[in-house]
């Protein structure tokens, strides 16, 4: 491995991302907060990057033109690991959070845009921002902030600026990208990843008006829009989106987690006039089938069980957090943790599924589950028709056999890293501590928690819907790694930890 090539590559990425810090100390001004402290805060981690970016860079810049697909791979999951270390630090200059463990599991929530949080509202206030003991206004910027960069990848936003520089763009691109191929929308890879980051962008700022026309002030529609389209649901208010208990927020809130769970590709190839392409998406009709039904059974389950009063509050609050937890944004509009639990495990269910490839949305992914369900389909066929020759398809494209064994590998990988985490996180964290004393951790609970951590969703079941603050040091650990597995597809992530991996 040419480790002064990936060093190059972090060190470029890590330069890049010191930018972002700036932004919170302008947000910070703008609500009159102390210049010095918030210099301090942003300021301090800022530099930290610039030099460490400067060393990696310095160390390796000679041979960033030789960059190939395994170093792009380690660049990519080492560099997430570095970005939420320099991420952690606000937390922890600002007090908003005091132990480095809880820090750097908000950071890493963040960047993976997972929505899960250790902060708590003061014990004399019900929200974050409200009360003698409120958080700052930078703080909860940059926290959204995180989860907006993540969503789409810094490590893509890094391939549209500096692959001239880089040479293997195209192997970074393919390191972040989520999916199991890149495809090529414009000549050159760094002007698809800048394609795809000004549709992003575009739908965010459009988002931000339309929540404005809703209602919210200009910091909370940006703030929601930033973790809206990255699916990621961290919000600056305490409640989520039921802060506002409006039907309009919720509606938009809803369609745009759908257009943040939806393949990115399509939208490009609206823009060019391929309206058509859009709806014969099999990814779409799959997607919005399965919200449909899940939808259908715990609006009827809501009904029956006379948790709300009406049919409307029942599909109002059903379908929110059907959109959310599938599309793994995890905002949250009502208390699911007092629904059946027949329609909470539903969601858990959910949650693993995610939304499509292509999009900012995280867990296994519907094109992965399409083709797994017709390897299954076809496996039938052949026990009725041996002899078949049988080719699996996928908008009208035959799946290679390699292409086929990779998303099983995937979807094995998955499920074990799951069933392990589960398993591990019972014996991490026995017990969570929360006001009300300490409770045992139960198997659902622990499932849920792996599956949002996952899956990049953010609440889990039970004592770890409302935050995971109450779980231990080792559960917390435990947590931030299944959220950078899962944000870099399993197969980027512990690549690493395999010595082949460094052999020349």
């Amino acid at each position: 491995m040419r480790i002064k090539a990936m060093l190059g590559t972090m060190g470029l990425i890590l330069l890049l991302f010191s930018l972002s810090l700036g932004l919170p100390i302008i947000v910070g001004m703008f609500y009159d907060e102390s210049l010095v402290e918030n210099l301090i805060v942003f300021g301090l981690p800022m530099v930290i990057t610039l030099m460490l970016g400067g060393l990696f860079y310095y160390a390796g810049n000679d041979e960033l033109d030789m960059l190939r697909e395994r170093e792009a791979f380690v660049a990519v999951s080492l560099g997430w690991l570095l970005i939420a270390f320099v991420g952690a630090l606000p937390y922890l200059l600002s007090s908003t959070l005091t132990d480095p463990v809880d820090a750097y599991f908000e950071s890493m929530s963040g960047f993976a845009t997972c929505g899960a949080t250790v902060i708590q509202v003061a014990p004399n206030s019900t929200d974050y921002l409200v009360g003698p003991d409120a958080y700052s206004h930078s703080i909860f910027f940059w926290r959204a902030l995180t989860q907006w960069l993540g969503g789409m990848g810094m490590i893509v936003l890094s391939v549209v600026i500096l692959a001239k520089i880089l040479g293997g763009g195209i192997s970074l691109f393919k390191a972040e990208a989520a999916g199991d191929s890149v495809t090529r929308l414009m000549p050159k890879i760094q002007q698809t990843a800048a394609v795809l980051w000004a549709i992003y962008a575009g739908l965010t700022f459009l988002l931000v008006g339309l929540l404005m026309m809703a209602g919210l002030n200009l910091y909370d529609a940006i703030c929601h829009s930033f973790t809206c389209l990255a699916t990621g649901g961290y919000s600056p208010h305490a409640a989520s989106i039921a802060h506002y208990d409006s039907p309009l927020v919720e509606g938009l809130i809803t369609t745009f987690i759908i257009i943040g769970s939806l393949n990115f590709v399509l939208y490009f190839r609206m823009l060019r006039g391929d309206v058509k392409s859009f709806f014969k998406d099999p990814q779409l009709r799959f997607f919005l089938g399965i919200i449909a039904l899940a939808t259908a059974i715990i609006t009827i389950n809501l009904v029956r069980a006379n948790v709300y009063s009406s049919w409307d509050d029942s599909f109002r609050f059903s379908v929110f957090q059907v959109v959310t937890m599938n599309g793994c944004a995890g905002f949250v509009s009502a208390d699911f943790t007092q629904w059946p639990m027949g329609s909470q495990y539903l969601l858990v269910f959910l949650m693993l599924i995610g939304g499509c490839v292509g999009s900012t949305a995280g867990a296994i992914k519907i094109s992965r589950v399409i083709i797994l369900l017709k390897i299954a389909r076809r496996e039938i066929q052949k026990v009725i028709h041996p002899r078949a020759v049988i080719p699996i398809k996928m908008g009208g494209q035959v799946i290679s056999d390699e292409m086929l064994t990779r998303i099983g590998v995937f979807f094995f990988s998955y499920l074990l890293i799951f069933l392990l985490g589960t398993i591990g996180l019972l014996f991490a964290s026995p017990t969570v501590t929360n006001a009300t004393g300490s409770h045992t951790l139960t198997i659902g609970e622990s499932a849920s928690a792996i599956a949002t951590a996952m899956g990049g969703v953010g609440p889990g079941l039970g004592k770890l819907a409302a935050d995971c603050a109450g779980l231990s040091t080792a559960g917390k650990i435990l947590m931030s790694l299944c959220m950078w597995i899962g944000r870099l597809e399993i197969f980027s992530a512990i690549i690493i930890f395999f010595p082949s991996t460094y052999r020349r």
